[in-house]
């Protein structure tokens, strides 16, 4: 099965819009030991060190739960 680029794109941003949080790891970020992380909806939550995100993420379970 071969896909056309529209199609790709397509499943690539479905993929997407369920991810609740996307993180960058860059130099600076590696450097600090933190990563910057966007939540759904393109909002910028600023750079956090990882242990503060596994924190934010165990609330956002709790919370769901």
């Amino acid at each position: 099965m071969v896909l056309s680029l529209t199609e790709l794109f397509s499943s690539l941003e479905t993929s997407i819009q369920k991810l609740p949080y996307i993180l960058v790891a860059g130099d600076k970020e590696k450097a600090a030991g933190a990563v910057a992380v966007r939540a759904r909806g393109n909002r910028d939550l600023g750079v956090m060190s990882v242990e503060a995100f596994a924190e934010l993420i165990a609330q956002d379970i709790a919370n769901k739960a």
